[in-house]
């Protein structure tokens, strides 16, 4: 059984996963401008939530996506990508200013296995808009990727807030989370949360990051949590399920001693069924293993 783990683990490392068809990720985009850098990685968050569950899609991610990305926004890196992540539709692309107040965004659906695109697309839109640039890009690659597959459904605007500024302070914040710099995550979190008091995902993350900051009993944290969990409608379907999986904790850490049997039960198939559609995220294993 060791014999078999390493194996797995040197055939990941050298990028030989076999590629999923119906697997997403959206690479990292090139972004020049440094006043439109929070979207670098943003994209990557708005899109890959719009993606995963579009039809067949589930997308990889994000923080496995901006931890195996190396090189720049073009096929040869996006290839890359895919066969690191075992994703064989990639999305990749370019955010420049397009004069002072506007825009433009190219970016290609690419094919890693074959390494031939599958849509390219270029867009452009008032820069205090990100988010309607992010729902147009979103149809745009339904519409071509749905020559191939069968898309009748899909979301946008999937992060749970209507509130643009919200919106970008939970961008930050999910950046600093990714580099462990709690105290400027929780900062960007609750100041998501003051500008959108029903936001779930901004409630989650700050519960969570209280969480691990303090206990697991931490009062707080599971009131952001129990929040989080009444407000969970509309996600993607990764988001909702972590979020469905924190609430559940939080309603058995208000009853120790006394374990809810059924709570947990619930709370396990949640988990397992996290690491079934999602087989290479760090967060859906550490919720099985809690």
């Amino acid at each position: 059984m060791a014999v078999g783990a390493v194996w797995l683990l040197v055939r990941r490392s050298r990028g030989t996963v076999p590629l999923d068809a119906d697997l997403v990720a959206v690479a990292p985009f090139d972004v020049p401008d440094p006043r439109l850098s929070l979207w670098r990685e943003g994209l990557v968050d708005l899109l890959s939530r719009n993606l995963d569950g579009a039809g067949p899609l589930r997308s990889v991610p994000p923080t496995t996506v901006i931890r195996r990305w190396t090189g720049r926004a073009d096929r040869l890196s996006a290839s890359e990508l895919g066969r690191r992540t075992g994703a064989r539709l990639v999305v990749f692309g370019h955010l420049i200013g397009a004069g002072p107040d506007s825009v433009r965004l190219t970016a290609t659906a690419l094919d890693a296995q074959s390494e031939r695109p599958l849509a390219e697309l270029e867009l452009r839109e008032a820069s205090d808009r990100m988010d309607r640039l992010a729902d147009s890009l979103t149809v745009g690659l339904m519409r071509e990727l749905g020559r191939s597959r069968r898309i009748e459904v899909f979301r946008t605007g999937s992060l749970g807030s209507t509130s643009l500024p919200a919106l970008k302070a939970f961008l930050q914040g999910e950046q600093w989370f990714r580099r462990a710099t709690w105290d400027s995550a929780l900062a960007s979190y609750e100041h998501a949360i003051a500008l959108d008091a029903t936001f779930p995902l901004a409630l989650r993350r700050a519960g969570q990051v209280l969480g691990w900051q303090h206990s697991a009993f931490d009062s707080v944290s599971n009131a952001l949590a129990l929040r989080a969990g009444a407000l969970n409608r509309g996600l993607a379907p990764r988001d909702s399920l972590l979020v469905t999986a924190d609430s559940l904790f939080a309603a058995l850490y208000s009853t120790i001693p006394v374990v809810d049997w059924p709570v947990l039960r619930r709370v396990h198939a949640v988990a397992q069924e996290l690491t079934r559609r999602y087989p290479d995220d760090f967060e859906s294993w550490f919720i099985l293993g809690e």
